[in-house]
């Protein structure tokens, strides 16, 4: 009979998890289990008998084997109840949230960076729309061709027999002209439905001709307004030029006159004049004050070109131009005349409300 001698083993196993229901966390991380395993039986040779073959070393020695065998089997027991299932499923709960955690930081910070492309591309789209508005906004400018006014009556080169409008470009002009306005759009696309309102801000209701003009065929006189079916509606104030050749004529005295113009292309200017109404009140003031320039009579009367047009794409847009104008005369004498220094004055932000007539 062979005697054999008994040596403890222990195995660290780490399994494969088959026939196991765990939870999904666990089978994620892995669990380490220990498995006792029992002696392996030795043969013994002549070399492993040797002194100790006697029974008493052989009791002592299966008697260390048992409370080693004892003692192991113990703490494994210990650390595999440690490593229960209920550890390894806190643990999976516990990597989860840390994973869950991990992924809304990303999200937030995925989240953040989309929010800053969007307002990015928002950006640029405002700048793209602001690059387009202005190429199609028009800018249109007003700029006097003259230097002054200088009105004549009577006056050879006027068929019905009123006065001359003129106006001089520089001091020694002896052939002075209808006094123009040009009006350019300076814009890169052109400007549809312009309207040019010249407006005198003269709010001096006083029409009378001084009585030193009147010996001389010119007059106030008042001039009936009829609606379509032919009755007289009111009157309408204006300047009566009457000549010793029996010619004359009656131009309306107004503050407000309006220009249209189908459209303005960039880089082609277009030339208006003064409208006459306007011009026969400037006049009208200019024989009121006389060469004397009252105090009360020595400020000037602004003159006023406002703008309204529309863009390609139907926007309206609004601008406003003045000059300051300041008639007078040298007395009653035949022809007569009126002189209006005009010059520039700052252009206005917004234009302002229509003024009545």
């Amino acid at each position: 009979m062979l005697r054999q001698r008994w040596k403890c083993r222990i195995q660290l196993v780490y399994p494969l998890l088959s026939g196991l229901s765990l939870p999904p966390a666990a089978s994620e991380l892995g669990v380490w289990r220990f498995r006792i395993l029992p002696p392996k039986p030795v043969p013994e040779t002549p070399e492993t008998c040797g002194a100790d073959r006697n029974w008493g070393s052989v009791t002592t020695m299966g008697t260390f084997t048992q409370a080693l065998f004892h003692a192991v089997s113990t703490f494994c027991a210990a650390v595999g109840e440690w490593i229960s299932l209920e550890g390894v499923t806190a643990a999976g709960t516990l990597v989860a949230a840390l994973a869950t955690a991990t992924a809304a930081v990303f999200a937030a910070k995925s989240s953040k960076a989309a929010a800053a492309g969007v307002v990015a591309a928002q950006a640029a789209v405002d700048e793209a729309r602001k690059a387009r508005r202005a190429e199609l906004t028009p800018h249109i400018v007003v700029e006097k061709l003259f230097l002054d006014f200088e009105f004549v009556w009577p006056h050879a080169g006027i068929v019905h027999g009123g006065p001359a409008f003129l106006a001089r470009k520089h001091m020694h002009d002896l052939a002075p002209t209808t006094p123009l306005f040009m009006i350019q759009n300076f814009g890169q696309s052109p400007a549809v439905e312009v309207s040019v309102v010249f407006e005198l801000q003269d709010d001096n209701d006083d029409f009378s001709v001084p009585d030193e003009w009147k010996e001389f065929g010119v007059a106030r006189s008042q001039t009936p307004i009829f609606n379509q079916r032919g009755a007289v509606e009111g009157t309408l104030p204006t300047l009566e030029f009457k000549s010793d050749d029996g010619r004359g004529c009656r131009l309306p005295i107004y503050r407000t006159v309006p220009c249209e113009l189908p459209h303005l292309s960039p880089g082609l200017p277009k030339q208006i004049a003064l409208p006459e109404p306007i011009a026969n009140r400037i006049l009208l003031r200019g024989l009121q004050r006389g060469s004397s320039r009252r105090a009360n009579d020595n400020k000037y009367i602004v003159l006023q070109a406002r703008i309204t047009c529309h863009s390609m794409d139907g926007e309206q847009h609004h601008a406003a131009f003045r000059w300051a104008v300041s008639p007078f005369s040298y007395g009653p004498k035949l022809p007569l005349r009126v002189y209006a220094n005009c010059w520039e004055l700052p252009q206005l932000v917004e234009a302002p409300e229509r003024a009545s007539m």
